[in-house]
């Protein structure tokens, strides 16, 4: 077994705990973070507000993202950092690919799960032709639970994918 392949075992059973555990409680995820974001405590609430993916070439990026997730990104400059905004309706967490002198891609760091929401191969398909790379295919976590892939962007990063189906 390669460290590649332990290190996803890992981040995989990580996952099914945090899962795992919202369902014996008989929550779901989206129910916990509601239920979280809902009280009126003077606690800290946490919640993904904003996911940054560091990227080296704009250009590269915008045009795989675009591609892969048939989006159209938002090219915006703040001080001396240049960002990539993700469409954005409706949804709790903002998305934004971001290049400036503090983003490094990374295949090492914390790695994000985009919600397919039905299939997450229609994607996953578009990848490779793109300029990514597929690490894991689309793999059962469990019936309940659906599926996850995890892929390499063009700038390095490792990113996930989620779907029921």
């Amino acid at each position: 077994m390669t460290r590649q392949s332990i290190k996803n075992l890992i981040y995989l059973f990580l996952v099914l705990v945090i899962i795992v555990s919202c369902k014996e409680s008989g929550d779901s995820i989206s129910n916990k973070v509601s239920e979280t974001n809902n009280k009126d405590s003077k606690g800290i609430k946490p919640f993904v507000s904003i996911v940054e993916i560091p990227i080296t070439n704009m250009i590269r990026a915008i045009s795989f993202y675009e591609k892969v997730f048939n989006i159209k990104i938002e090219r915006v400059t703040m001080l001396d950092t240049e960002l990539g905004i993700f469409p954005s309706e409706k949804q709790v967490t903002n998305i934004v690919l971001a290049k400036g002198s503090d983003y490094k891609p990374s295949a090492d760091g914390v790695v994000i799960y985009l919600s397919m929401e039905n299939d997450l191969q229609p994607v996953l398909g578009l990848v490779e032709a793109n300029g990514g790379k597929i690490i894991v295919p689309k793999s059962e976590i469990s019936p309940e639970m659906g599926f996850y892939a995890l892929f390499l962007d063009t700038e390095g990063n490792r990113i996930g994918l989620h779907s029921r189906e």
